[in-house]
């Protein structure tokens, strides 16, 4: 009887150590249904550097003086995503996916930089992309750890939201 106790202690702590109730395994991964905002502009930042936020009704008021147009906080939160200054519209940025396990959401980031055979005009632009994300499509509430990534898997980020 003592070596199964032993053995059900052992198999309980090796999936807590690799994540596996914690929602750290892939299959569970579950996936949100987004829209993108269509027209940012009223979710543009001041800041000049990149800056990855979300955005709920607990947090709004930190990151904008007036709720941005359009903006339901009674039953969304937003995911912000600011590629900050660059210097022609040949670069652009979107939120191309969004996956909750457990409290980590993973939010995909798209970064595109200008075709090296085209020419832009030089203006400088602010790329921005805004996904909004009904509050009831979460599978856990609270206090939750929002990773953003590139592509590449590479980190961008990483917030901590109340929701």
């Amino acid at each position: 009887m003592g070596r199964v106790v032993e053995k059900t202690i052992w198999f309980v702590m090796v999936l807590l150590v690799t994540g596996a109730f914690s929602g750290g395994c892939q299959a569970g991964k579950q996936s949100l249904p987004f829209r993108s905002v269509p027209d940012p502009g009223t979710w543009g930042l001041a800041s000049t550097e990149a800056a990855y936020l979300v955005v709920a009704e607990k947090n709004w008021q930190a990151h904008y003086p007036t709720p941005p147009a359009g903006a339901d906080f009674k039953g969304s939160f937003y995911v912000v995503a600011s590629w900050g200054m660059k210097p022609n519209p040949g670069y652009r940025i979107s939120i191309r996916g969004i996956e909750q396990a457990g409290p980590r959401v993973e939010v995909k980031v798209g970064l595109e930089e200008p075709d090296p055979g085209k020419i832009y005009p030089q203006v400088l632009v602010h790329p921005l992309a805004v996904a909004e994300v009904r509050i009831d499509a979460l599978r856990q509430h609270g206090l939750l750890a929002f990773e953003f990534l590139d592509q590449r898997g590479k980190q961008l980020a990483l917030v901590e939201a109340e929701l």
